[in-house]
């Protein structure tokens, strides 16, 4: 009889430990933005998977479990956000149910090159260190017309560092 009793009890702690620990924060110590793309027609679980698979959150079922408890899941909105793994589900939630993307201002000092342009927007959590200087390096830049031909294959952004 005590074990017909204690499992379901083990599985129900162990349920909530897991759903609790799991709307906490990915890591409380990394503030660094991670840009986001909602798109209109993602249903919850959509949102959470996605949002697990950008490492943002611990777990998709979790969150879409959340939303569900609280109501929100149709005040989710669709957009481009830039999130961090330091906020909680809780957070997040109230960040997607805002529709409000977050702004980040950025002024590139003139004499800046593509490397300290890297450098500044990494530092701001817009992109991974070095994609900048790859991109200026070796993205197709030919349906920009003003630029001359070859621009950007170049060691450090070429011929296209003056146009940045």
């Amino acid at each position: 009889m005590k074990k017909v009793i204690l499992l379901p009890a083990i599985l129900l702690v162990s349920a909530i430990a897991w759903y609790q620990f799991s709307l906490r924060p990915l890591d409380s110590s990394d503030d660094a933005r991670r840009p986001i793309t909602v798109q209109s027609g993602l249903s919850v679980r959509d949102i959470g998977a996605l949002l697990e698979l950008k490492e943002i959150i611990r777990s998709g079922q979790a969150f879409a479990l959340y939303a569900r408890m609280h109501g929100v899941t149709a005040s989710l909105q669709a957009g481009d956000f830039l999130l961090r793994r330091s906020q909680s589900v809780p957070e997040i939630i109230d960040a997607l149910r805002s529709g409000k993307s977050e702004e980040v201002s950025v002024t590139i000092p003139e004499g800046f090159t593509v490397t300290d342009m890297d450098a500044l927007l990494a530092k701001k959590g817009l992109i991974e260190a070095g994609a900048f200087t790859l991109c200026a390096q070796d993205c197709d830049l030919s349906a920009y017309d003003f630029l001359p031909s070859g621009a950007g294959r170049a060691k450090r952004g070429g011929r296209v560092e003056g146009y940045l």
